[in-house]
């Protein structure tokens, strides 16, 4: 095992991830006799194999706590009761391979106080037999960020918190389990900054297609950016009621599409808020939607990585355009943009900032 002490509010226990030989009660001895400082603000408990959580970790001795990761605690089948820290703004679950459910067990004697009071930040990452998240609605009030990366077991959320304003079902995102002091000031001053990610949890997606209650509606009623994986995510019964409303959408990595179907058009003529378009990683896109000739509120269209790209739609790019870039595309399309002698050129004219393969056209 390794003890790694940085301060007095940080602290992180590593131990070593190939042992043959695990004696679950010498774990569960050592961990306990570990307690650390009340003032710790971080806590990193990585690759530890015993069963019980530590009786410091079940009480309100850590009452400072701010941040705690635990990772590849695989020994753990149920979770101890993080919603005793009063202080907690950030829980990172990840690689917990045994726990199937998050039950009311990691809520804590809720008769003395609220559970999860202050935590802001969930993620879910890479718990492969979760299969069940019960939770009240009562809890986790201030909850404006929620993770939940490759839990392909998990068939359904609980009642998410009404200060949730995105949704992002992706292949890749941005994960950190560290809290930066640029966030840090974000988080305390921006209060309706939150988001919801979902990667590859495909009965979790299948859920979202099929038919909702009204609550699970109400969740989403602020909802303002979208990344996805996939189009018929947007075509879902929940997205389609927020459409009008989406301000940001990131389409990547959706390798199955080579050109927009009559379903795919209809999405853009709903995106009537639609501010900033990404398209980024469609190996086999040959053609763009017709449509975005109607997203008269776009600002800022970016198409990256989309190799067999090769032209623009026929009808002129929206006249609310500012900002236009195009990378790593065919070659053909980099050569109808060319300025005032490409074909597609008169279709981009109007635009301030154009930027072609990192060249600044205008």
């Amino acid at each position: 095992m390794l003890c790694k002490k940085v301060n007095l509010t940080m602290l992180q226990l590593m131990w070593a991830p190939a042992r043959d030989l695990v004696n679950s009660d010498k774990e569960a001895e050592v961990l306990e006799y570990l307690q650390p400082h009340p003032n710790l603000k971080r806590l990193d408990i990585i690759g530890w194999m015993g069963v019980k959580a530590p009786s410091w970790l079940e009480s309100k001795w850590l009452i400072n706590l701010e941040l705690i990761f635990l990772s590849g605690c695989n020994a753990w089948e149920q979770l101890p009761p993080l919603g005793q820290l009063p202080s907690v703004r950030t829980i990172w679950l990840q690689r917990l391979k045994t726990v199937r459910q998050i039950g009311l067990e990691v809520y804590g004697n809720r008769s003395s106080h609220v559970a999860f009071q202050s935590l802001e930040e969930l993620v879910l990452d890479d718990m492969q037999e979760l299969n069940e998240w019960s939770w009240t609605g009562q809890e986790m009030m201030n909850l404006r960020n929620i993770v939940i990366k490759d839990c392909q077991k998990l068939k359904e959320l609980p009642p998410l918190p009404p200060s949730l304003t995105e949704l992002t079902i992706a292949k890749k995102g941005f994960w950190v389990p560290y809290h930066h002091d640029v966030k840090m000031t974000q988080l305390t001053t921006v209060t309706t900054v939150s988001s919801l990610c979902i990667f590859n949890c495909p009965k979790l997606l299948a859920r979202f297609s099929s038919p909702v209650t009204n609550g699970v509606v109400a969740s989403f009623q602020s909802l303002r950016s979208l990344i996805v994986d996939h189009m018929r995510i947007l075509t879902c019964h929940l997205l389609r009621e927020r459409l009008e409303h989406i301000e940001n959408l990131d389409i990547q990595d959706c390798s199955e599409i080579t050109t927009f179907t009559a379903d795919n058009e209809d999405v853009f003529l709903h995106l009537r808020s639609l501010q900033s378009l990404c398209i980024s990683g469609c190996n086999n896109l040959q053609s763009l939607p017709s449509s975005l000739s109607s997203l008269e509120s776009l600002d800022k269209l970016i198409l990256w990585n989309c190799p067999e790209l090769e032209l623009l739609p026929d009808e002129q790019l929206p006249l609310s355009l500012r900002k236009l870039e195009v990378a790593l595309c065919n070659p053909v399309l980099k050569d109808r943009l060319r300025k005032e002698c490409g074909v597609d050129w008169p279709k981009i004219a109007h635009i301030p900032w154009v930027e072609i393969d990192g060249e600044i056209l205008q």
